[in-house]
Parts: structure tokens; C-alpha cells; sequence
């Protein structure tokens, strides 16, 4: 066998190898999606189970009850939603660089999904753009709901909480810290073709050279 039809084959090994991994991602992408629809079907439906009890509960301890518990369920769908959603982000941005990889190897365009998800000028109708306010839509409607719970904590004439303002300082930083690390996965966006060649061109070169040290520090 030649030099070149060793490195051929060897390319060709390479490239399946690394068409599992992106199966294997995809899948991992998939999964995350809908354990975020589950979370936000099972966690957003207690969540209005609470509320409605907390309205219909009178002022008994029923209503105590719920209304303490209305913020831990809302920040536990949350940050069960966002765990997803940034598992699925991570995933997305290195199948991005991966259908990179492989299309240089092949010498052509033959994955583009990822690269075709960060070409579209979305417009406010777009479905991209709907599926985002959608998200932002029910996150900011769970964060109201547990803000809701706070407040009614703090203003409750009835002492129905030992030192019941130790809740309300509690939940109130848990909600910001939330707030703080999650906002920002909410409002991301995906970045486009010329943000990786022109704009920020500095990403794909950053992953050119952790590829490149890697390759070094493997002796390849």
C-alpha cells in the first residue's frame, strides 16, 4: 500500500470515528430536548397546581403551606430546564466545529446542520425566533410566579413562619442567583458563518489551536 492510500484510509477511519461521535451528540441533543419539554410539562404543571391551590386555599395553614412551596417548585423547573437547555448549547456548539472538521477532511459540504442553524436571518415571525420568545415567554412567567410567592410571604399579616423574613431573604438570592446564570442562556444567540470567519474570527482559530496542542500532546 502507497504513502497515500495509507493516509486515505487512515483519513477515511478518522472521519468515521468522528461521524459516531456526532450520532452520539445528536442523540445527546435530542434527549435534552425533550427532557426540557418534560421538565417544563411536569415542573410548569405544578407549578399552576400551587397557584391555584394558594388562590383557593382561604387563610388556613393549606395556604401557608402552598405559598412556601411555590418558590422552590418554580426555581426547580427552572434550573432543571436550564441544565438541559445548556447541555444541549454545549453539544450544539461543538457540532458545530465537528461538521467543520469533517467537511475539510471529505473536501466537501456534507454536514451542515449546525452551520445551517447559525445562518438564518431570523425575522420576528420566523420559527427560530418563535421558539425562542416562546422559552422567554414560560421562564418569565415561572420567575413572576415565584416572585409572586415571595412577595406574598413577606406581606402576610400572619406570623405562620418562624422568622418567616429568613425565607424571603432566601429565596430572594436563590431567585437572582438564578436569575444572574440563567438570563444570559435564555437571551443567547447563535452565532452565524461570518461570526466565525470574519467577525469573530478568533473562535474557529481558538479551536485550530486546542486542536492542534492536542494533536501535540497525543505525539500524532
Amino acid at each position: 500500500m502507497s504513502g497515500a492510500e495509507k493516509s486515505g484510509e487512515q483519513n477515511k477511519l478518522v472521519v468515521e470515528v468522528m461521524l459516531e461521535e456526532f450520532r452520539a451528540l445528536r442523540s445527546e441533543i435530542l434527549h435534552a430536548i425533550r427532557m426540557q419539554n418534560a421538565v417544563f410539562g411536569v415542573g410548569g404543571s405544578l407549578v399552576a397546581v400551587a397557584q391555584s391551590l394558594a388562590q383557593n386555599a382561604g387563610q388556613g395553614e393549606a395556604l401557608h403551606f402552598v405559598v412556601l412551596a411555590l418558590p422552590p417548585f418554580a426555581y426547580l423547573t427552572l434550573s432543571l430546564w436550564l441544565v438541559e437547555m445548556a447541555r444541549m448549547m454545549r453539544a450544539g456548539n461543538y457540532l458545530r466545529f465537528l461538521e467543520y472538521e469533517i467537511n475539510l477532511r471529505i473536501k466537501d459540504t456534507g454536514l451542515l446542520w449546525e452551520t445551517w442553524l447559525r445562518s438564518q436571518k431570523t425575522g420576528f415571525f420566523d420559527p427560530h425566533s418563535i421558539q425562542r420568545w416562546a422559552q422567554r415567554v414560560i421562564v418569565t412567567l415561572i420567575f413572576a410566579i415565584a416572585i409572586g410567592g415571595i412577595y406574598t410571604i413577606a406581606v402576610s399579616q400572619q406570623d405562620f413562619v418562624i422568622h418567616r423574613y429568613y425565607f424571603v431573604v432566601l429565596y430572594g438570592l436563590l431567585g437572582l442567583i438564578l436569575f444572574i446564570f440563567g438570563w444570559p442562556i435564555v437571551l443567547i444567540k447563535r452565532m452565524g458563518p461570518s461570526e466565525y470567519t470574519t467577525g469573530q474570527s478568533h473562535i474557529l482559530e481558538e479551536y485550530k489551536r486546542w486542536r492542534s496542542a492536542y494533536c501535540a500532546e497525543l505525539k500524532l
